[in-house]
């Protein structure tokens, strides 16, 4: 199997990898309720919770990033915050997200936490995938469709129904 610094090589593209030993990741001096003070009070166990827990060091980064306007590819290890990295930017700015997970399969951790966390900002958080798609268009038809996405605050999909999206577009 091909690594992708490999794959780079052969599709000619220069690049720069660095790789370090898992570590524990540093931890910031500011804690989630400094950004969304909201969540000390909150109905939400899971959102008092964070509300208390100092950030890491990588998602006060991310979030300042961001906050600039600079685009952000984030790597860092399983549970280490990286949804709440882009998340806090979102509450705090009020931007519409897209969040693209590998397989909505493999988010489900992380759509119940946004579901929570959105839940107490007042935020619409939209799950799309092709079946849920295909039932929406069915019950609402595409203006309704259009109109959900257009309302939501975050929409999470799937690589999948992107790619198909785009074909879509591109085929009529």
């Amino acid at each position: 199997m091909l690594k992708t610094g490999q794959i780079l090589e052969e599709l000619g593209y220069d690049y720069y990898l660095y790789t370090s030993e898992a570590k524990k990741p540093e931890y910031s001096q500011r804690s989630f309720a400094d950004f969304l003070p909201v969540f000390l009070h909150s109905d939400s166990e899971r959102c008092r919770s964070l509300a208390v827990k100092r950030l890491y060091r990588h998602q006060e980064e991310a979030f300042d990033a961001l906050r600039r306007g600079s685009n952000l590819v984030l790597k860092s290890g399983t549970g280490s915050g990286k949804t709440e990295a882009w998340f806090l930017h979102m509450a705090v700015s009020g931007v519409k997200v897209l969040a693209v997970y590998p397989t909505l399969a493999l988010a489900n951790d992380q759509l119940s936490r946004l579901m929570e966390y959105c839940t107490a900002l007042g935020k619409k958080v939209l799950v799309l995938d092709a079946s849920r798609k295909s039932s929406m268009m069915r019950e609402m038809g595409s203006r309704g469709l259009r109109q959900s996405v257009e309302i939501s605050d975050v929409v999470v999909t799937n690589p999948a129904l992107l790619l198909n999206e785009v074909k879509r577009m591109v085929e009529g």
